[in-house]
């Protein structure tokens, strides 16, 4: 099957978007830190790491992670309400069922392509958050512009800690089957690292490539609720 896809949205840098769609509300932050400390010090630095924007943009922000080793240390950097817990397994959640009842917003920014078992995270959304609960997903677009580029060359970008992508109708069956429902879909660029001329090149090349088509930007934002 074929089906068109209409982009209301400008695109726009991830955190920017992820930012505008928390401000003032109650959150819950699934997969809110980093797997190297040195990193989250740099982004801090920097004012970019994800959590903290997050944070300082919510009433309240709750962050749920499975990296248990991290936990103490991003306490001691003053991020107090961070509990431990798997997207995948809502019982084992260390955090008041209480306070996740409140919640407005659960984001789960860059965490879905992780996981192993991504029908029983979003099942557990269902279960563990009330109805009309907006819900914030984003995911890199198997279709960005790079992969097209490195296709011809027979190659494939591609991250050792992901596990499947996600097109845009992928992600609205996988949602659909839990009676989940997309509202609006925002496509975002993403900073990368690397060196001045590296960054120039990826600016340029994706404005380019985006202004032949809105599909080939770097991932979505799926702004979501449940019904």
């Amino acid at each position: 099957m074929i089906s068109k896809i209409f982009l209301k949205n400008k695109i726009r840098a991830r955190d920017e978007i992820l930012k505008d769609l928390t401000r003032g509300k109650i959150v819950a932050h699934f997969g809110c830190i980093d797997d190297d400390l040195n990193l989250i010090n740099e982004k801090l630095k920097q004012k970019r790491y994800l959590h903290e924007i997050v944070s300082d943009s919510a009433k309240e922000c709750f962050g749920i992670d499975i990296n248990r080793k991290l936990l103490k240390k991003l306490r001691q950097l003053g991020f107090e309400n961070i509990f431990f817990g798997d997207i995948q397994y809502p019982n084992g959640y260390e955090i008041d069922p209480k306070i996740l009842k409140k919640v407005e917003t659960v984001l789960i920014p860059d965490t879905i392509e992780h996981l192993p078992n991504p029908g029983m995270a979003i099942l557990g959304l269902k279960t563990t958050f009330r109805r009309g609960t907006k819900i914030l997903i984003s995911t890199p677009n198997p279709f960005m512009w790079a992969h097209f580029f490195t296709t011809i060359f027979r190659r494939e970008i591609f991250s050792p800690h992901h596990l499947c992508s996600y097109s845009i109708k992928n992600m609205e069956n996988l949602l659909k089957i839990n009676n989940i429902v997309i509202q609006d879909i925002y496509p975002y660029w993403y900073s990368k690292e690397g060196n001045f001329g590296k960054k120039i090149a990826d600016i340029l090349l994706s404005k380019f490539f985006t202004r032949i088509s809105p599909l080939f930007c770097d991932g979505f934002v799926y702004e979501c609720v449940i019904n």
